[in-house]
C-alpha cells in the first residue's frame, strides 16, 4: 500500500491510497489511477562492500496520477527508498509506504533569493541560514515558529555558531564579522580578514564550518567561477585572527560543502566546479592534511558530471557516515555511500533549486534544505523556502560545532 500525501506549510491537504497488484509482465495497475509501468534501473553495486546498502532494482510510476504526484517508487524496503524527482510539482508532496515513510514539508516561507549554509545551533535550538544575494541572515526556531532576520552590508556567505549564545559569526566578502543576535545587527568587529592580495572585488566567502576540534574551515569563491576564476580554502584557528590558506587556487576551484567523519580521520569536501565530492585525510584539527611531499591526500567519493547543470552544493553527514548532498537545479537531495559513492537515497523536493542541507531538531532527525529563487512559468509558489525532510532512522551526528570567541 502506498499513500501519497499532499502537503503545504499548513499541513496535510489530502491523501490518495492505492494498492499495487500485478497484471502482466512489466506492468501493474492501480485501481482508479491508471497503469503503472516498471523500468529497470542500474544494477546494484557489487557485493562485499562493507556497509553498502542494497539499491532498488525497479521503479514504478503511476502514469494516471497528476504530474505533480508522479514519483518513481522502489519496492518497499526499510530505509532503501530511491525516489526520482518530479519535474515541477505544484504542491508539496510526501510519499509513505507501509515499511518506511519519507516526508517533505515547507518549514518556513523564507522567500530567499539565494538561501544557503543552514546550521543548527544546539544551544538555542535555532536554525540559522543566509540569503546571500539579499544580504540577510535568517534565524528560525522550529518549535515556536519564531523567525527573525538580520541585515548585513555585504553578501552573506555563511553562518558560524559560537560558544556565546548571543553571538554568531557571518562571513561576508573579505571579513568574518561578529553578529549581535539579541540586538539583531551585524557589528563592525571583524575577527579575521582575507589578505588584499587574495582579491577584493568579485570575491566572497562561501560555505564554511567549524571542525569537531574547533577550527573554522571556510572557502572563498569568485563570482566569475563559471568563467574559470578560482577560489581558496582557509582555516582559522581558535584565538587567531589570521586566515591560513589550506588550498590554493591551483588546488580548488569553487569551494563548497563540508562534513567530517572523525572516526575515519576524514574531511569530506565539495568542489562544485569539478562536480566532485572528495574525501581528504584530515589532521588532528580536522583540516586537510599534507604529506611529507607537501601534497594533499584525497580521493573522489562521487563525480556526477552534468556540464555544471546540477552541481553539488551543500553537504552534511548522518550517523551512519553517509553523505547528504544538495544538487543545484536537480530538485532533489541525494545520499551517497562515503566509500563507494553509490546512491543510497534520492529525496525529491517540490522545488527545483536546492542549495544546502543540515540536520536539525532536538534529536537531529530533521534534514533542513535551503533553496533559491525560481523564475518563469514553471516556478513553484514556495521557491526560496526552507524545507524539512524526515526519514525514519536517519539522523545527524551533532549540532553545528562552535567557534570559541
Amino acid at each position: 500500500l502506498i499513500t501519497f500525501r499532499l502537503l503545504d506549510h499548513r499541513g496535510v491537504h489530502g491523501t490518495m491510497k492505492a494498492s499495487l497488484t500485478s497484471s502482466g509482465a512489466g506492468r501493474t495497475r492501480q485501481p482508479g489511477v491508471g497503469p503503472v509501468s516498471t523500468t529497470a534501473l542500474a544494477p546494484p553495486p557489487p557485493s562485499g562492500r562493507a556497509g553498502l546498502a542494497p539499491r532498488c532494482q525497479h521503479s514504478m510510476m503511476p502514469s494516471g496520477l497528476p504530474t505533480s504526484m508522479r514519483f518513481a517508487i522502489c519496492p518497499p524496503r526499510a530505509r532503501q527508498l530511491l525516489v526520482t524527482p518530479p519535474a515541477h510539482p505544484s504542491a508539496d508532496v510526501s510519499m509513505a509506504t507501509s515499511q518506511d515513510e519519507v516526508t517533505v514539508d515547507l518549514a518556513l516561507e523564507a522567500r530567499c533569493d539565494l538561501g544557503e549554509s543552514p546550521v543548527w545551533d544546539g544551544k538555542t535550538n535555532n536554525l540559522y541560514f543566509v540569503d546571500i544575494n539579499s544580504r540577510t541572515i535568517h534565524g528560525f526556531q522550529p518549535e515556536t515558529g519564531e523567525h527573525f532576520t538580520i541585515k548585513a552590508d555585504e553578501p552573506t556567505g555563511t553562518i558560524v555558531p559560537t560558544n556565546d549564545p548571543t553571538k554568531i559569526l557571518v562571513a561576508t566578502q573579505r571579513d568574518i564579522l561578529v553578529v549581535d543576535v539579541p540586538g539583531r545587527k551585524v557589528t563592525k568587529q571583524a575577527i579575521a580578514t582575507t589578505p588584499k592580495e587574495h582579491g577584493t572585488e568579485g570575491f566572497r566567502f562561501n560555505d564554511g564550518k567549524v571542525s569537531p576540534s574547533g577550527t573554522l574551515l571556510i572557502g572563498r569563491m569568485s563570482n566569475k567561477w563559471r568563467k574559470g576564476a578560482r577560489g581558496r580554502q582557509y582555516r582559522l584557528d581558535p584565538g587567531s585572527s589570521t586566515l591560513v590558506e589550506v588550498m590554493s587556487p591551483e588546488e580548488v576551484h569553487l569551494p563548497n560543502g563540508i562534513a567530517w567523519d572523525g572516526a575515519k580521520g576524514v574531511v569530506y569536501f565539495i568542489d562544485s566546479s569539478t562536480e566532485e565530492v572528495r574525501a581528504y585525510a584530515a589532521d588532528e584539527q580536522g583540516i586537510m592534511r599534507r604529506g611529507e611531499d607537501g601534497a594533499l591526500s584525497w580521493r573522489t567519493v562521487t563525480h556526477r558530471p552534468s556540464g555544471l547543470a546540477t552541481v553539488p552544493d551543500g553537504m552534511t553527514i548522518d550517523t551512519d557516515g553517509n553523505l547528504w548532498v544538495a544538487h543545484g537545479e536537480s530538485g532533489e537531495v541525494t545520499c551517497y555511500h562515503p566509500e563507494s559513492g553509490a546512491v543510497l537515497h534520492k529525496v525529491p523536493l517540490p522545488v527545483q533549486r536546492p542549495t544546502a542541507c543540515t540536520f536539525g531538531g532536538r534529536d537531529l532527525g530533521d534534514l533542513y534544505v535551503t533553496t533559491r529563487v525560481e523564475t518563469g512559468e514553471g516556478a513553484h509558489k514556495h521557491h526560496g523556502g526552507l524545507y524539512r525532510i524526515r526519514i525514519p532512522g536517519v539522523k545527524g551526528v551533532a549540532p553545528a560545532y562552535e567557534y570559541a570567541l
